[in-house]
This record gives C-alpha cells, structure tokens and sequence, in this order.
C-alpha cells in the first residue's frame, strides 16, 4: 500500500511533464510529439534505484528545457517553411 503514493507522484510528474512540453516546446504540434517521444523514450523501464530515475529525470529535465529556449526556435525557423519566401518569384 505504502509503494502506491510514490508511484501516483512519479505518475503525476510524468503527466505535468508531458503536458508543459507538449503545449510550450514549439508551435508546431508534430515537432511537440517528437520531443515527447524523445524526453521519455529513457524512462520506459522502471528496473532502476530511485535516485537514479530521479536524477536523470531532473538531467533530462534540464536539458530538455535549455533546448526548448535556445535550440528548438532555431530548428523550427529551419523546418518551417515561410509564407514570404513561397509567393516570392526570382
């Protein structure tokens, strides 16, 4: 019984992690899925000591949130193709 409140909180935290970067990573929702895909694509397994999993957890966090404010906007101007740049003729 003691075991189910520390799993609901690993599962809320997982929950609000997937919410924020899925509604704040970029404007563009396949690019947000991506990201999702790639932030939890190391958390599948549960056959690690809690510390470990916290403390990647919080790494990944970390990581994952200077992307999204340095690297991510780049990426997205790359990806993204301009309105401008269709309707103008050479």
């Amino acid at each position: 019984m003691g075991m189910m409140i520390p799993l609901a909180l690993i599962g809320l935290i997982y929950g609000l992690t997937y919410w924020y970067l899925m509604k704040n990573a970029s404007r563009n929702f396949i690019f947000n899925y991506s990201v999702v895909g790639a932030f939890f694509l190391e958390f599948f397994a549960f056959e690690m000591d809690g510390t470990i999993l916290i403390g990647r957890f919080l790494a990944t966090l970390l990581t994952f949130f200077l992307l999204m404010k340095f690297f991510f906007p780049r990426v997205i101007n790359y990806i993204t193709i301009q309105p401008k740049k269709i309707l103008k003729e050479p």
